[in-house]
């Protein structure tokens, strides 16, 4: 709420009902969110942080913040403040910003993105976010994998601090990465892509992450199924 109310002016309540039904109802109505991964007030949740999604503000907070003291809240301010001001400022961005950052209905992980968010995100894992950033730039084609930058965005968050708990389920990833009007399906079957090309895109006992070292296993597993193609 400390958030919200110092970053956010105006909130029209009667808009982000209908945002936030779109949201669960497209995190219940699918096969790939178990039920039990849906909090029973997350409704209410999303409605009181709107417009930040309060998974991610939990995994910011408990995650990164969490052993700065009283700065944790001075320090998501200034993240989500930029976050805002890219979208406000949309015409005098660079081209990174002019491509990616569009008007959104709900800040989720896919919008701390790894490329214009790099100082950010080095501060808090030095060398994660430059092989992330390899990957989109040099290996994710937007055409081919239209989610593929949010995804592996997603995934980075959950990867930079491996000691709490390294990695994003699937679960986690579709959270972070829809966006209204998007297919659940489609997010998922751009993650299953992803493995493979992604070079430091590696899979944790059916979590993700992204990891500073390439991930072999899915490289050969990638050339395989192009040679039987």
């Amino acid at each position: 709420d400390v958030i919200r109310h110092r970053l956010i002016d105006d909130i029209d309540e009667e808009a982000v009902d209908e945002i936030v039904d779109g949201y669960v109802e497209a995190y219940v109505d699918n096969d790939h969110v178990p039920d039990s991964e849906i909090p029973n007030d997350l409704k209410q949740k999303l409605r009181d942080g709107y417009p930040f999604h309060p998974v991610l503000l939990k995994a910011l907070e408990t995650r990164y913040y969490a052993d700065e003291g009283n700065q944790n809240t001075r320090g998501m301010i200034y993240l989500f403040s930029k976050i805002l001001t890219a979208e406000a400022n949309y015409s005098e961005n660079t081209e990174d910003e002019l491509r990616l950052i569009e008007q959104t209905d709900l800040i989720t992980h896919g919008d701390i993105d790894a490329v214009l968010f790099e100082n950010e995100l080095s501060r808090i894992n030095v060398s994660r976010p430059n092989v992330c950033i390899d990957d989109i730039r040099n290996r994710v084609d937007p055409d081919e994998v239209p989610h593929g930058r949010r995804i592996l965005n997603t995934i980075l968050l959950y990867s930079l601090k491996p000691d709490e708990g390294e990695g994003a389920d699937k679960s986690d990833i579709i959270m972070g990465a829809y966006r209204t009007g998007d297919l659940v399906s489609d997010i998922v079957l751009n993650l299953e892509q992803l493995y493979g090309v992604a070079w430091y895109l590696h899979k944790l006992n059916g979590k993700y992450a992204v990891r500073d070292r390439q991930n072999t296993n899915a490289l050969i597993q990638n050339e395989a199924s192009e040679v039987d193609e």
